[in-house]
């Protein structure tokens, strides 16, 4: 049989907190705290990195916007004007109203702004009318992105336009 204690038989053990368990407890720490940065930074860069992805693919639809714009702007001053021509070192050009500017190499076209970018506009004219096959290229740019379209249309004898093509140029 075992014997009955009481509680007031009973030693209670000393409690001890030794430099070994107080400096685990710190390297402990250490570590949570070392890991919840990490977390923190990782999420932060992350958050920033989609951010300015997503600012860059606005500012590239932007530029294609304003490459657009720049075919149909060149549409009606042809429709204006069929003899309007801003080509190959701005023959027979009125740069007075427009800023010339570069679509593929040289002075080769002119520039019009489109909503906080700019369009620069090729028109390669009719030789004669009716003529087919004739191209209006536009380089849009928005702050450092740019995207470049080509339409390609036949002009009649009275002026008629028809838009028979339209791609979006990688070069």
């Amino acid at each position: 049989m075992i014997p009955f204690r009481s509680f007031h038989d009973i030693k209670q053990a000393p409690l001890r907190v030794t430099r070994q368990s107080g400096i685990a407890v710190l390297s402990m720490v250490i570590v949570i705290v070392a890991v919840m940065a990490i977390i923190a930074v990782s999420v932060a860069t992350t958050s920033f990195l989609e951010s300015a992805s997503g600012i860059g693919e606005s500012r590239s639809e932007a530029a294609l916007r304003a490459a657009e714009a720049g075919t149909q702007d060149a549409l009606i001053q042809l429709l204006k004007d069929a003899d309007f021509k801003c080509t190959g070192s701005g023959a027979n050009c009125t740069f007075s109203t427009f800023t010339s500017c570069t679509v593929d190499s040289g002075s080769d076209g002119y520039q019009i702004t489109v909503d906080g970018g700019t369009a620069c506009v090729k028109i390669t004219n009719p030789a004669s009318c009716p003529d087919t096959g004739n191209t209006i290229k536009a380089r849009g740019t928005v702050v450092n992105k740019i995207r470049k379209v080509q339409i390609t249309f036949d002009m009649d004898c009275n002026g008629g336009i028809t838009q028979t093509a339209w791609a979006e140029l990688t070069s």
